[in-house]
């Protein structure tokens, strides 16, 4: 299993999850989901979660995961896809008023670190230009869940 994070703090914590949890076959990499450090082709399972939100350019991300996945491999994408009513409770809720406010600068693009699709339509039609399909959706809470599989 290799994991992958563009943050030190955030691996650190991963290694001590892993080795709290006696998992041994786990390697922890610094990286950027715009260019991932892996072969070509080289996983079975990939794995993008709460990840594609914080990314100014999903569709080279998804290439990305996309490139590193073998042909009958799968993917898994993690994002919050809502509309208007369940963004303000979702914000609101969890984040409070000050990252309420940062949501809807991000979802109105003042600020650029926010890119997660208005819906499912548009979502879908990145992953028809990108040539992969969603075989499995499912939601857990406001996050929408995908497994994908590459067009052949």
């Amino acid at each position: 299993m290799v994991l992958i994070d563009i943050s030190n703090e955030m691996i650190k914590r991963a290694r001590k999850n892993t080795n709290h949890l006696r998992i041994n076959n786990t390697f922890f990499v610094v990286g950027d989901v715009e260019h991932i450090p892996v072969k070509t082709s080289s996983t079975d399972f990939t794995v993008c979660l709460q990840t594609l939100i914080h990314i100014p350019h999903r569709e080279k991300a998804l290439n990305e995961i996309k490139r590193i996945t073998k042909e009958d491999g799968s993917m898994i994408v993690y994002l919050p896809i809502y509309g208007l009513k369940e963004f303000i409770r979702w914000s609101l809720q969890f984040g409070g008023i000050k990252n309420f406010v940062n949501d809807i600068l991000r979802k109105t693009g003042f600020l650029k670190s926010y890119s997660a699709p208005s819906n499912r339509r548009e979502f879908s039609s990145v992953l028809t230009g990108l040539k992969l399909r969603a075989i499995t959706y499912f939601k857990i809470g406001p996050w929408d869940t995908f497994v994908l599989k590459k067009e052949k």
